[in-house]
Parts: structure tokens; sequence; C-alpha cells
């Protein structure tokens, strides 16, 4: 009888150790996978950061119905009122590194009058939505980064038009970082000569 009980009492601790080995590994794989979707966003009206192209972000704006409405160069397009996040922008500018999409700048408005409402609601909107991405926060400026993708709010006045701008970049941290090493490269190799 003894026997009988002693084996009962292994075989129900085996069942629960088994049990807990697949809770115990279920959770590990949700933590793992939420830690690895977690980031800033990378795709804006169908473009994707350091994916998409010139042509394939002319190409998808006009699909949308935004005509392109200032050429810089095949550096940067500006398309002119823009919907992004439920706001109407004035403007947004695209840039390109290499042919790459390297970021995005949406202008909601520019006025002379410092615009602290939309401000801090769009702050308090971000810091809810990337809690463990904020990286600095000063009165004008909210930085997020999440090693690939900075994103900036920002309510500062334009030194070309002495107006407050309250704008909102992201940028591809890499394709930028190469680009300024590259920069600095091309520059050291110049002045050797």
């Amino acid at each position: 009888m003894l026997h009988r009980c002693l084996k009962g009492l292994i075989y129900n601790s085996v069942a629960e150790i088994k049990v807990m080995k697949k809770i115990l590994f279920t959770f590990i794989i949700s933590v793992l996978a939420l830690d690895m979707s977690a980031q800033i966003q990378r795709t804006f009206l169908g473009n994707v950061l350091a994916v998409s192209t010139y042509e394939e972000v002319r190409t998808n704006m006009r699909n949308k119905g935004y005509g392109i409405s200032g050429l810089i160069n095949k550096d940067c397009a500006v398309y002119s009122y823009i919907k992004f996040a439920g706001y109407n922008c004035e403007e947004a500018y695209f840039n390109f590194i290499d042919n790459k999409f390297s970021m995005v700048t949406f202008i909601f408005e520019e006025t002379s009058i410092k615009d602290t409402d939309t401000f801090n609601s769009l702050k308090e909107k971000l810091i809810s939505k990337y809690p463990d991405f904020k990286l600095e926060e000063k009165e004008n400026v909210v930085l997020f980064y999440d090693k690939s993708t900075v994103l900036s709010l920002r309510n500062e006045i334009s030194d070309s038009t002495a107006k407050y701008v309250l704008s909102i970049s992201y940028w591809d941290f890499n394709l930028t970082k190469e680009k300024l090493l590259n920069d600095i490269n091309k520059r050291n190799s110049n002045d050797e000569f």
C-alpha cells in the first residue's frame, strides 16, 4: 500500500513538473516576443524606413492621392497637406540616403504663437506609446530611441521664418550614422591631400 502511495505521489509530482515547465516555457516565449516586437514606428503612409526607395515613396504617395509639392533633389521629397496620426500636417519631408528612405518630418503647424497644448498632447501620447524608449525631455523637445529609430518631437522657433514650428521626425539611426561616418572619412581623406 505504501508503495502504491509513493508511486502515486511521484507520478503526480512528475506531472506537475511537466505542467510547470510548459507554463514557464510559454511565459519565456511571450516575454521574448514582446521584447522583439517592441520598437518605434518605422512605417509611414506605407513607406518603410531604411527599406523604401525614392521611387517607391513617390509611387506610394501618388497612389494615396498626394502630389509632390517640392522636390529639393533626389535626397528629399516634400508633400503638403498630409494627414498623419489623426492630425492635418502642413508639410511632410521625406529624406533619403543612397536612395533609401532615411527620415520623415511632419510639420504640424508653423505659427507666430507657440502651441503648447498640441505639443503636450502629442508628447503624452508618445510617452504612453513608447515608455521604454524615452531618451531625453526638455521644455520644447522630446527624444525617443530604440537602437534603430530615433523619434523627435519639437516645438521650437525656426531661424529662417521666426515662427514656432511644431514637428515630429523619425529617422533610421543606422543609415544616418553610416552617412555621417562616410562624410567624416571623406573629409579626413581630402584633408590629407
